[in-house]
C-alpha cells in the first residue's frame, strides 16, 4: 500500500497489459492512498514542486529489500551513498572503506 501524506506523487505500475499510472496527493486534511499489487515493478516520481512524503507498506513479517533501478543506484553513487552487507542505506566511503 502506498500512502501519499504530503505533496504529488505519481505512481506507475507496470502490468501485463502495459504499464498505468495514478497520481496521489497528499495535504494537510487528505492522504491519498493506492494498493499496489504484489509482484510488479513500480517507478515514484515528485511531480510537485515540493518534497514528498509518503508511507509504504508491505505485507508479512519478514524483512523487505527494494530493487532500486540502475539509475538509482548511480544516482545514489554519485551522492556519496551505497547499500552495507545488511542491505541498510550507508555512505559509500564508509562501506568501500570496511570491504577492503
Amino acid at each position: 500500500m502506498l500512502i501519499a501524506k504530503r505533496g504529488s506523487l505519481e505512481l506507475t505500475v507496470d502490468t501485463t497489459q502495459g504499464p498505468i499510472s495514478h497520481t496521489l496527493v497528499g495535504t494537510a486534511t487528505s492522504w491519498d492512498t493506492f494498493s499496489v499489487p504484489q509482484d510488479c515493478w513500480r517507478t515514484l516520481r515528485n511531480t510537485g514542486e515540493d518534497e514528498v512524503l509518503a508511507l509504504v507498506m508491505t505485507a508479512g513479517d519478514h524483512r523487505k529489500r527494494i530493487v532500486w533501478s540502475d539509475a538509482v543506484v548511480a544516482a545514489a553513487a554519485r551522492a556519496d551513498l551505497t547499500h552495507d552487507a545488511s542491505g541498510f542505506v550507508a555512505p559509500k566511503n564508509f562501506v568501500d572503506r570496511a570491504q577492503r
